[in-house]
């Protein structure tokens, strides 16, 4: 992030950290996006460890099962606007529709298209959704 924004009175972190996971507005470039993706997974993936899997074996058929505990499976689902957001502003970096972020709730097209949007050099200078990453857009004025 620009830190020169920050000492000209731009938003505190704790308000950039808020738009990168809550906003689909602005842009975002590879490292903040990265960033964020491993941000979201770790607490995801603390949470479900925290919670932890239960094994146990069925007592009619002698079978250990491993069954997911159900609030690592509502973290997840609870995960996706946060992951939609910032793949959302990296499209926009890339000069792209925020609609392509569909493609990441398609299973088997996910991991491609998170790859593939992390790794696309993002539009240097201005573009249709900001003038630059890393940076949460001013607000709108209503005149």
């Amino acid at each position: 992030m620009n830190s020169q924004h920050q000492h000209s009175g731009g938003p505190s972190i704790g308000l950039r950290l808020l738009w990168v996971f809550t906003s689909l507005n602005g842009r975002i470039g590879r490292q903040v996006y990265w960033l964020a993706w491993v941000a979201v997974n770790c607490a995801v993936i603390s949470i479900a460890f925290a919670n932890s899997v239960e094994v146990g074996q069925d007592p009619q058929t002698g079978r250990v099962m491993i069954q997911p505990p159900g609030l690592a499976l509502l973290i997840m689902v609870l995960s996706l606007p946060a992951m939609i957001c910032i793949s959302v502003k990296r499209l926009h970096d890339i000069n792209a529709s925020g609609l392509f972020a569909v493609a990441l709730l398609i299973f088997p097209v996910s991991l491609f298209a998170t790859v593939l949007i992390g790794i696309i050099p993002g539009k240097a200078g201005p573009n249709r959704f900001g003038d630059q990453a890393d940076i949460p857009p001013p607000p709108a004025t209503s005149e």
